[in-house]
């Protein structure tokens, strides 16, 4: 899970700003790039990108104290 949140954030870093960017991000990267994140053999697929940060909890990262 880690390395996905990884690849969501570089790609967002880089100016992905939905599920299919951040995919194509990945895709994009090449394996190099992939591996210093964690992710060793498959690029995550958008469904996974989509379930991984779904799980995540947001709330505390965004800065409300609701």
């Amino acid at each position: 899970m880690l390395s996905v949140l990884l690849v969501a954030s570089c790609a967002m870093l880089s100016g992905a700003r939905s599920l299919v960017a951040i995919a194509e991000w990945a895709d994009d990267a090449g394996q190099a790039v992939l591996a210093r994140l964690g992710v060793d053999l498959v690029v995550p697929h958008e469904s996974t990108l989509r379930r991984v940060l779904q799980a995540v909890a947001l709330k505390p990262l965004d800065g409300s104290s609701h």
